[in-house]
């Protein structure tokens, strides 16, 4: 390249500089905002319905010691008690008032004599109610329950009348009840050990990542997107006199526009640097063990710093080709910003992208941004990354030229007038 592409770098680099301390200060103000929205929807997400218990009331049990001792093994020993908290309650007025103000998902009200009844094989059905239309995620747990226990209850019946009548016509050696005992014996040990036949697997809220690690990611990129915004005093509106002239004089577009960017660039990651420099400190003053945070080991983080570096050079050639397309300073910012949150939202940047529709999925696979999301995710996931740095690179190459290409077109248009 000739001394003068280096010299309108140097140029470049020093405008670019007295930007600095501006863009670090409303740099700061935006990632606290973004942390705030942050911890707001981790708050959200950890108090939410389908982080707790459901809370499911006995009515009918009090003055049974046999139907007392039952509940107590389901709360103690049974796997269902991660996910169903049973309440023991005096009266059913007292668990239609829980039921009414939320705090009980559904009761169920047990029959006088149930037990006695039973071991007479008079058995008595009991009653479940819950609230007309609950469509949540505790009642569907619940009834779901409800319904695998009804059949459960009666196929268990069913099968020792069965046995008991088979010994009592055809075995006469052995008592009828020793062997409906052993029966029941049998199938209390493979309902305490049912979750055996079930493999739990986390799959997390979107690319095989974790809530806090999702949002990482998405917020990340947000962050980029919404960054260029600071920029808006100096790459909005520009005047293309100094471009037409510095042409003239025989410095092509392609040079004029790369040194422009690298420095625009550059300023990005000295606000990276900043920042980060800023988090490290804050996290080594904090005890965040304390606050039940766990940190990534250090090879996971330079594998994300490094995996950063391809995902930031994309936003930037984005950033870049929008303000060249913009003509002033107020069109570019709302230009900046509008994209940032349409290709934050379509992403999943902002929503995890799981709950969006498959086409929806599928779009966000191919967006600029939705390969940046799957090049961090990679990162922490410890995942091949060779497609997405490929389409990130494609994409900032395709941004950059048409960067030129606008570039050019308004410089024509300006001789043709």
């Amino acid at each position: 390249m000739k001394p003068g592409f280096l010299c309108y770098l140097r140029l470049q680099g020093q405008r670019i500089g007295r930007l600095f301390l501006q863009t670090l200060l409303i740099s700061l103000l935006l990632l606290g905002s973004i942390l705030l929205l942050g911890g707001s929807v981790l708050e959200k997400n950890s108090s939410g319905e389908a982080t707790k218990r459901v809370r499911v009331g006995l009515v009918g049990i009090v003055d049974d010691s046999l139907l007392k001792m039952g509940v107590t093994a389901l709360q103690n020993m049974d796997s269902s008690r991660f996910s169903v908290e049973f309440l023991e309650l005096p009266d059913e007025a007292a668990a239609r008032a829980q039921l009414q103000s939320g705090a009980l998902s559904a009761y169920l009200r047990v029959p006088p004599d149930f037990i006695e009844r039973a071991y007479a094989g008079e058995v008595q059905p009991m009653t479940y109610v819950s609230t007309d239309g609950a469509v949540g995620i505790g009642s569907a747990l619940v009834d779901e329950i409800v319904g695998s226990i009804s059949e459960l209850l009666s196929s268990s019946e069913d099968a020792v009348y069965g046995l008991q009548s088979y010994v009592r016509d055809h075995v006469p050696g052995i008592p009828p009840g020793q062997a409906g005992d052993q029966l029941v014996e049998r199938f209390l040990r493979a309902i305490l050990a049912r979750n055996r036949l079930f493999r739990l697997e986390t799959v997390g809220v979107g690319n095989e990542l974790s809530l806090v690690e999702y949002y990482v990611c998405g917020f990340l990129i947000l962050f980029l997107l919404l960054w260029s915004t600071t920029c808006s005093p100096v790459f909005s509106g520009r005047d293309m006199e100094l471009s037409r002239l510095l042409k003239a004089r025989g410095m092509p577009l392609w040079q004029q526009m790369l040194s422009e960017f690298l420095t625009y660039y550059a300023l990005m990651l000295l606000t990276l640097l900043c920042l980060g420099l800023l988090a490290w400190g804050a996290a080594r003053a904090v005890d965040l063990e304390a606050l039940g945070v766990e940190l990534p080991g250090r090879a996971v983080i330079r594998r994300f710093l490094l995996y950063l570096i391809p995902v930031s050079v994309m936003i930037a050639a984005l950033q870049y080709l929008l303000y060249e397309l913009a003509p002033g300073v107020i069109h570019g910012v709302l230009l900046q910003f509008l994209a940032a949150i349409v290709l934050g939202y379509v992403s999943g940047c902002l929503y995890p992208i799981s709950f969006f529709p498959v086409s929806i999925q599928r779009l966000a696979s191919v967006l600029p941004t939705g390969l940046g999301m799957s090049c961090l995710s990679a990162a922490l996931r410890k995942a091949p990354v060779l497609g997405q740095i490929l389409g990130l690179a494609g994409y900032g190459a395709v941004f950059l030229g048409l960067s030129v290409l606008a570039r050019r077109l308004r410089l024509e248009r300006m001789t043709d007038f």
